[in-house]
């Protein structure tokens, strides 16, 4: 792995190393990508090889799903194939190609990237899940955004996140929250921002569509569940409380701290395990106490 250092911006490989679980990366192979700044760096996806020729940008991470090189693999001579595209040197202006629902690379497309400088990885996502998620890691690093999981609330004009493992009860004891009074920002994708004042923002990631996963409904829009006057476009983050199934205090290891300082850009921002409760109305009034003892 190439390591980022304070002198000089992270390369490409540098990031995609460092989010593996995030882009559910299962190999990679190939160069370093282009050495281009990361803000310059745009993400697009095909349904076809055939496009590459005519639609490619210059500096971009191309998303190819596997399905379409298998179909190519079989189809007749015209077609388009990815081993052919790399050989003859069609994709020297990008930076990236990523095989997306695919677990790792066929023998032959290893063999003919040679010594081409793009960088290739493969993912266990779909092409637009990773699109997505490739997108929000190239602004959090050229714009100062992180994308964190969790539930926004503001409490008594406090932000606070809450984390943990899915199944706990964060959309629940958010929800539950409203009623006490207290108001929402986002579920699940939670946009934070390192504003001037050197303090972080949370909104969620589409201002104009609040929606939220509720547990036996799906999806829902915000304003389904709650009242307009409920819903925040963004508040400070302040504190971060992580719901766990069980609370191991022995202060051997960071992981098993009660109380910790999460560095998110630089910031730090107080974390607080924590236990889940299966009743929800009893696991909020624990959090509105939580906050309140905080401040």
């Amino acid at each position: 792995m190439i390591s980022s250092s304070p002198e000089r911006d992270p390369l490409l490989l540098d990031l995609i190393q460092n989010a593996k679980k995030r882009l559910g990366v299962r190999q990679i192979a190939g160069g370093i990508g282009l050495r281009k700044p990361l803000h310059k760096i745009c993400v697009t996806h095909y349904a076809n090889l055939a496009d590459i020729y005519n639609f490619t940008f210059q500096e971009s991470i191309c998303i190819i799903p596997w399905r379409t090189i298998q179909l190519s693999g079989r189809a007749n001579k015209k077609s388009v194939n990815l081993s052919d595209v790399i050989l003859k040197g069609s994709l020297k202006a990008v930076s990236c190609i990523a095989v997306s629902g695919s677990d790792e690379l066929a023998d032959s497309l290893i063999q003919s990237m040679g010594y081409s400088e793009n960088l290739f990885f493969t993912s266990s996502y779909d092409e637009f899940h990773l699109e997505s998620r490739l997108i929000g890691l190239l602004r959090e690093n050229s714009e100062r955004w992180k994308i964190l999981s969790g539930g926004l609330v503001n409490v008594d004009g406090f932000g606070l996140l809450i984390t943990g493992e899915s199944g706990l009860g964060k959309t629940s004891c958010a929800l539950e929250l409203v009623k006490h009074g207290h108001r929402w920002i986002a579920d699940d994708v939670v946009v934070v921002q390192k504003k001037r004042d050197g303090l972080l923002y949370g909104r969620r990631y589409d201002l104009n569509f609040p929606l939220l996963e509720i547990k036996g409904r799906g999806v829902a829009h915000a304003e389904e569940v709650m009242s307009y006057s409920s819903i925040m476009p963004e508040t400070r983050l302040d504190l971060t409380i992580e719901l766990v199934e069980d609370i191991k205090n022995k202060g051997n290891k960071e992981s098993d701290a009660f109380f910790k300082y999460l560095n998110i850009m630089d910031v730090q921002i107080p974390c607080i395990k924590m236990l889940a409760e299966k009743d929800i109305k009893c696991m909020a009034d624990n959090v509105e106490k939580c906050v309140r003892n905080f401040r």
